[in-house]
């Protein structure tokens, strides 16, 4: 999804996406059949993972919990996010001193 982001479904090359998912492209292929594939299959991920908490948050009785609920869920995931981002992303300087050693 953040190849998606970042340059749009235009602008993700098939290299730029398979480098993201660690595979080579005809395993691409092989899994999702093409790009616009890829992308459907993504997107409904995202939209039934990450953004569901929404239609839960709606049904929320006052703006206040509506407001709250969203708050809490996009932390959550966010911290999440960043989590599983840093612990697979061995270029992350996060943690590390300057030299790139644990600190």
């Amino acid at each position: 999804m953040h190849v998606f982001w970042q340059k749009g479904f235009e602008g993700a090359s098939l290299t730029d996406l398979t480098i993201a998912m660690g595979i080579e492209p005809a395993s691409l292929y092989k899994a999702f059949g093409n790009k616009e594939a890829l992308f459907e299959q993504v997107l409904t991920r995202y939209v039934a993972g990450p953004v569901a908490f929404m239609h839960d948050a709606l049904q929320e009785p006052t703006a206040f919990a509506v407001a709250e609920q969203i708050l809490r869920r996009t932390a959550e995931f966010s911290y999440c996010e960043a989590v599983s981002i840093w612990m697979h992303d061995d270029s992350s300087s996060f943690g590390r001193g300057s030299r790139g050693e644990a600190g």
